[in-house]
């Protein structure tokens, strides 16, 4: 699968768990990485002054790994999902997270 196939399906596994678990991901900037190496996939929150930008990257090696590449791509959603729901908080991976997580099917 090429990088813009890979951000292609993710944008559309999240717009079906945004259906699923009543949820706006659709401003979150998806990325494939090539020069990640240590993290299978990252959420990002920066903040600057007013506003905050939210990001996801993903590794460019698991994208030929279905399973895995699914496995990872639902579990940065979930700390996608966790922020937007309660955004004073970094749930990390404590139990609000697993249970998104539950939700999402990762």
């Amino acid at each position: 699968m090429t990088k813009d196939e890979a951000i292609k399906y993710i944008r559309t596994e999240y717009d079906r768990l945004d259906e699923i678990c009543n949820a706006d991901t659709s401003k979150i900037d998806i990325s494939i990485s090539g020069r990640m190496t240590r993290k299978l996939g990252v959420f990002i929150i920066e903040k600057k002054l007013f506003r905050e930008n939210l990001s996801i990257r993903i590794s460019s090696r698991i994208i030929d790994d279905k399973n895995l590449f699914i496995d990872v791509i639902r579990h940065e959603y979930a700390h996608a999902l966790v922020h937007i729901r309660d955004p004073r908080h970094r749930h990390l991976h404590d139990k609000v997270w697993k249970n998104a997580c539950k939700e999402v099917g990762c």
